[in-house]
């Protein structure tokens, strides 16, 4: 009470005996939020882009598939029959369990339509039956549950 803010006993605004300035809560949390914004501002600086050649694919894959929701819209906002420009000759096994994991994850089972779109475009992929017999077992079971999934 009376303007104190718990640091060392200094009033609000005022240095504590450590030298640190103390402020209220409500500064606190205002101070983060504009932080927070600023931060979220900086991320999104780039716009969503559609990849012009597998490069790009994965160069824009791993800046959003931290992200469930941002990985979600970029999947869903490439073509199926687009996904084969990009992988001419073959899909990187990281790529393709990534957008295996994607699918279960994030798509299913509320954004099924997107789902088979991602998945049809994954299936005409050059080269996609030997990519899947190179998966590792763990991803072969995931596929496997997607696939599952979707068929259910």
């Amino acid at each position: 009470p009376g303007g104190q803010g718990g640091g060392g006993g200094a009033p609000i605004g005022e240095p504590s005996s450590k030298g640190h300035v103390v402020i209220g809560l409500e500064d606190a949390k205002s101070i983060a939020e504009e932080a927070k914004k600023a931060v979220l501002a900086k991320l999104d600086t780039e716009p969503m882009q559609l990849p012009s050649n597998s490069i790009e694919f994965e160069r824009l894959w791993k800046r959003v598939k931290g992200s469930k929701d941002k990985a979600r819209v970029f999947l869903a906002s490439i073509p199926a029959e687009k996904l084969p420009t990009y992988f001419k000759s073959d899909i990187d096994d990281e790529v393709l369990s990534a957008i295996v994991e994607c699918l279960d994850a994030v798509f299913l089972p509320d954004r099924l339509p997107e789902a088979v779109q991602v998945l049809s475009g994954m299936l005409s992929l050059p080269r996609f039956s030997i990519a899947i017999k190179l998966m590792s077992r763990k991803d072969k079971e995931a596929l496997g549950a997607v696939i599952a999934r979707i068929e259910a």
